[in-house]
C-alpha cells in the first residue's frame, strides 16, 4: 500500500496544468482593450466583480475522454443559490434581451451608481458576489401567474452571477427609480432568509398586527387573493390601506393593482424592499403617521439586522 500511494503521490506531482483551471472571471486581460473592456476591468480591479454582457462568458478548447477535441462554452449559472432566490421558489429565468455592443459603454456609465448603492445591498450579510450581468430586460416565469405569462424583473440570483435589468438606463434614472429599483433587489435578495422558520414567531407578530383590525364574523379575511383595497373600510375597524399596516397594494401584475397583499410572504417583501432602499430617518418621516406601519417595520428590521443585512 505504501509503495502504491509513493507512485501515486510521484505521478500527481509530475501532472501538467490542463488549461481547464483557467479563471474567466478574472478582468486582468482587458487592462489594456477599449473602453469597454477597461472600464470591466477597472471595476474588477476595485471590487473583484466581474462584469459580463454576454451569458457566454469564454470558450476551451478542450479533449474528451475519448480523445476526440471540442470547443467547451463556459456560461454564467442561473442555478438559484439556495436562501437567496428571486421571487418564488420555482422561479425561472425565461427571457433575456442582452445589451448591444453599441451601448454596453452607456450601461457601464452607471457602475458608479452600482458601486455606491447596490453593492451595499448585494454583499450585506457577507454574500459573496462572483460577477454582474448587465442586460435590458429580464422576464421569468412565475408559478403565481394563472395564464402562463412571464413577468418583467430588474433583478435574477444565480449561483454564479447577478443579472441586473435595464443597466442601460442607470445613468439616466430619476431618484425615484433608482430606489425602486433598490428596493427590489433587496427583496428578493432578503424574502427567503427573513422567512425562514427561524423566525416564524416573529412572522406571525407581524401577520397578526394587520390581522387584528378585522372585524370578527366577516366573510373577508386579510391576506387572502382579490381582497380588494376598497374591503378596507368595510370588513376592518380602519379605513385605509395603511392604517391596516399595508405599505402598498400587492405588486403582483396579476392582481391588477387593487388588491391587498395577497400573502404575509408578499408582505414582508414590500418591508424589506422599504426598509432597505431608505434610511431610518427617511423611512420614519414617510411612515410614522401609521402605527401598525412602524410596528411591523421594527420586527422586519430586527431580522434583518440579525442576518447581517443591516
Amino acid at each position: 500500500m505504501a509503495v502504491g500511494l509513493f507512485a501515486a503521490c510521484s505521478s500527481e506531482d509530475d501532472l501538467e496544468p490542463s488549461g481547464y483551471e483557467q479563471d474567466l472571471f478574472n478582468m486582468e486581460n482587458l487592462k489594456d482593450g477599449d473602453n469597454i473592456d477597461k472600464a470591466r476591468y477597472q471595476f474588477w480591479k476595485e471590487t473583484g466583480i466581474a462584469v459580463f454582457f454576454n451569458d457566454t462568458i469564454g470558450t476551451q478548447e478542450r479533449t474528451d475522454v475519448f480523445g476526440k477535441k471540442y470547443t467547451h462554452y463556459q456560461t454564467l449559472s442561473f442555478v438559484q443559490s439556495l436562501g437567496m432566490m428571486s421571487g418564488d421558489a420555482v422561479t425561472e429565468l425565461m427571457v433575456v434581451n442582452e445589451i448591444p455592443r453599441e451601448h454596453q459603454l452607456e450601461a457601464l456609465e452607471g457602475l458608479s451608481w452600482i458601486r455606491s448603492d447596490l453593492l451595499p445591498i448585494l454583499q450585506s450579510g457577507g454574500t459573496k458576489i462572483t460577477s454582474l450581468y448587465l442586460v435590458d430586460e429580464l422576464r421569468t416565469g412565475s408559478s403565481s401567474s394563472y395564464d402562463g405569462t412571464t413577468f418583467e424583473t430588474l433583478f435574477f440570483k444565480g449561483l454564479n452571477t447577478i443579472a441586473l435589468a435595464r443597466a442601460s438606463q442607470f445613468n439616466t434614472m430619476s431618484v425615484t427609480e433608482k430606489n425602486q429599483f433598490k428596493a427590489d433587489v433587496a427583496k428578493n435578495m432578503y424574502v427567503d432568509v427573513v422567512m425562514d422558520s427561524k423566525y416564524e414567531s416573529l412572522i406571525e407578530q407581524f401577520k397578526a398586527i394587520s390581522v387584528a383590525v378585522e372585524i370578527a364574523g366577516t366573510w373577508a379575511h386579510l391576506y387572502t387573493p382579490w381582497y380588494y383595497y376598497w374591503n378596507v373600510a368595510r370588513y376592518t375597524t380602519v379605513t385605509t390601506t395603511q392604517d391596516a399596516g399595508f405599505l402598498d397594494l400587492d405588486p403582483d401584475p396579476q392582481y391588477n393593482g387593487m388588491c391587498l397583499p395577497a400573502s404575509v410572504r408578499n408582505d414582508v417583501m414590500m418591508y424589506i424592499g422599504e426598509i432597505m432602499s431608505t434610511t431610518e430617518a427617511e423611512f420614519n418621516e414617510k411612515w410614522s403617521s401609521y402605527s401598525r406601519i412602524m410596528q411591523k417595520a421594527e420586527i422586519i428590521r430586527s431580522i434583518l439586522k440579525e442576518i447581517g443585512a443591516l
